[in-house]
């Protein structure tokens, strides 16, 4: 054997799923993929106004992407059962195939209504993958090292809101907004190539009943249990100001600030210091605790969102852009620290249960904040105002929340 050949196969297996190098990387493909049917669509928003007859500044469009926030939602609770009965690799299957089928189904609608529909289905395919990526970090971590292994898988999650909307920018200048589609659904193709190279994380012994007796205990345990809730909440108001942010963002841009053409480079950017973030989490949660790092954090989010809303209300709704902007982006990145170390705290008592405790978790939050986000979009008609409110109010409902799961434990629930 050549050593050409001897090395190419060394560099294989270093980023195979077996090494933990590999396994960041296979499971920020997964939590990208879902994050990737939201960002890339972002730049064909007003290509979809248009083909469907909406009027410029119509903000029922946003519900291409609440559509896919409710599916995201509600898929984890019953994929968590699923892969603690039968494992995490045909849960994944099962969610990547969906998802394809709905990408597929979207670029082929007919009307919007069908496409809210197919939106729905793709959305349920994306709740495997995500919440598969925080179940199987679960299953070979804990604590801190966790959160550092989540904070890593979040960094290269955040690239995907930078370099998405550029992708559907380009895919746009060569086709129309079903290019984004097809592109979507080629990627769900390709991560199911990726898993079927994945060695299954839940063993033989560890495997569950799928029973409605059995299910409900568990999701009863993740409820009655104040840690796991208590930073459950967290995400799920942290996830509120964020989903009006996904939502509303490019109408704010173009409507307030008449900057639509500059949407994608200043998304993406935002995106690129979130991901700065997280890999700082990732270095520093180690030393000084996930715990103190993430008091901090959240601390400095209620403070920030508070400067912001006063800020934009003062401007009666329309700000200093550059101002606007940066409060903004800071804002995102500590919103970007909260969701790992969140997510890494709340499963850190959930280890015997690890797929329903993260799909309960997942779906309390993610189906929470889309339904909540729902309603603060539809009111950002021309004023920057709503999105800053939601920030500084659902932030601090944030704060009182992880206030209130400190009173809690930590101990592994049996």
């Amino acid at each position: 054997m050549s050593a050409s050949s001897t090395d190419a196969r060394g560099r294989w297996a270093a980023i195979s799923p077996q090494s933990e190098r590999g396994l960041i990387a296979f499971l920020a493909a997964l939590s990208g993929l879902s994050a990737l049917g939201i960002d890339v669509l972002l730049p064909g928003l007003g290509s979809i106004r248009s083909a469907y007859g909406l009027a410029p500044d119509s903000t029922r469009v946003s519900l291409v992407i609440t559509t896919y926030l409710f599916g995201l939602g509600v898929g984890q609770v019953l994929y968590g059962p699923l892969a603690d009965r039968f494992g995490r690799k045909p849960a994944l299957f099962v969610g990547l195939t969906m998802y394809a089928a709905g990408a597929i189904g979207c670029a082929l609608s007919p009307s919007l209504g069908v496409m809210f529909a197919f939106r729905s289905l793709m959305g349920l395919g994306a709740a495997s993958p995500r919440a598969m990526s925080l179940t199987i970090a679960r299953d070979r971590f804990s604590g801190d090292a966790m959160t550092r292994v989540v904070s890593l898988v979040m960094l290269f999650f955040q690239l995907s809101p930078a370099v998405a909307p550029l992708i559907g920018e380009s895919l746009l200048t060569v086709g129309s907004w079903h290019t984004i589609f097809a592109f979507a659904a080629g990627m769900a193709v390709l991560t199911v190539l990726w898993t079927t190279r994945f060695d299954e994380t839940l063993t033989p012994e560890r495997r569950l009943p799928l029973t409605f007796s059995r299910t409900a205990r568990s999701a009863r345990a993740v409820i009655g249990s104040r840690w796991a809730l208590g930073h459950g909440l967290v995400l799920m108001f942290e996830f509120t100001a964020f989903y009006v942010y996904l939502s509303s963002s490019e109408l704010v841009f173009d409507d307030v600030f008449g900057r639509g053409g500059q949407f994608a480079v200043f998304f993406a950017a935002g995106a690129l210091l979130q991901a700065a973030s997280n890999l700082m989490a990732s270095r520093v949660a180690p030393v000084i605790g996930t715990a103190r790092l993430m008091s901090f954090v959240v601390t400095s989010y209620v403070g920030t969102g508070m400067v912001f809303l006063a800020i934009t209300m003062a401007a009666d709704g329309h700000p200093n852009f550059w101002l606007w902007l940066a409060l903004l982006w800071v804002l995102n990145s500590l919103h970007a620290l909260v969701l790992s170390m969140a997510n890494s705290q709340a499963m850190q008592p959930l280890a015997a249960f690890a797929g329903t405790g993260s799909g309960v978790i997942g779906t309390m939050s993610m189906m929470g904040g889309a339904i909540m986000a729902s309603f603060v979009a539809a009111t950002i008609e021309g004023s920057a105002t709503p999105m800053a409110a939601a920030y500084c109010g659902f932030g601090l409902l944030a704060g009182l929340s992880l206030w209130w799961a400190r009173g809690g434990s930590a101990a592994p629930i049996s």
